[in-house]
């Protein structure tokens, strides 16, 4: 029995003396640690563009919903105006977005009748909206972004298209643009659309004044 359990030991110290540890001992670099790896000699590398600290992630106010409570903002949040410096910036951003991601289907006029329209639809498909509609210019600019986040109807979500809560932003106040381009053309106009997005006047100054 000693015999058996001696030899046994020795098997196991032989098994143990045979392992590696370069799984817990291997090279690595921790965090604030200077390296010779990377030209800037530091270990630790920057975070990605739009990346979110965890518990900083905001999905419930205003500017991220468009929505105050269950009530709809009836302009554009100041906060997303101030993210571009200014108005102008603001809507040539908003043109970018919407040549790319809406007019295929609502027209570079936002008069419905895209491309994706002419050319991609049966008679028997629903047919995009137009914009420019009398009901439209008189909805808030929280139900367009609402819209623009989640979908309606036929249209999908471009949520997971257009991240950036500003670019979004920057889409409705393009829209509100083409409407006002409309209604200010020989058109009858309708309702109250934003003719540009606007911020405080003490914020305006902060920025150099509003454009």
């Amino acid at each position: 029995m000693r015999y058996t359990l001696g030899l046994m030991i020795l098997s196991g110290s032989a098994l143990l003396s045979g392992c590696h540890i370069d799984m817990w001992e291997q090279p690595k670099m921790k965090a604030y640690y200077e390296s010779d790896f990377y030209s800037d000699r530091q270990a630790s590398r920057a975070m990605p563009e739009g990346t979110i600290a965890r518990g900083k992630l905001r999905t419930d106010d205003a500017y991220t919903t468009g929505k105050e409570g269950t009530k709809l903002v009836a302009r554009i949040p100041a906060e997303a105006v101030k993210s571009f410096g200014g108005p102008k910036a603001m809507l040539d951003r908003g043109e970018q977005h919407y040549t790319v991601y809406c007019s295929p289907c609502h027209g570079t006029t936002g008069n419905g009748n895209g491309f994706i329209a002419q050319r991609g639809l049966g008679f028997w498909q629903k047919l995009p909206s137009t914009l420019l509609q009398p009901r439209l210019l008189k909805v808030e600019d929280g139900h367009i972004y609402d819209v623009l986040t989640h979908g309606k109807g036929a249209m999908y979500g471009y949520a997971s298209r257009i991240q950036d809560y500003n670019d979004r932003w920057a889409v409705v106040a393009y829209v509100r643009a083409l409407q006002l381009a409309k209604t200010t053309s020989g058109a009858t106009p309708v309702g109250k659309p934003t003719p540009t997005p606007t911020i405080p006047a003490t914020e305006a100054n902060e920025l150099g004044g509003a454009h």
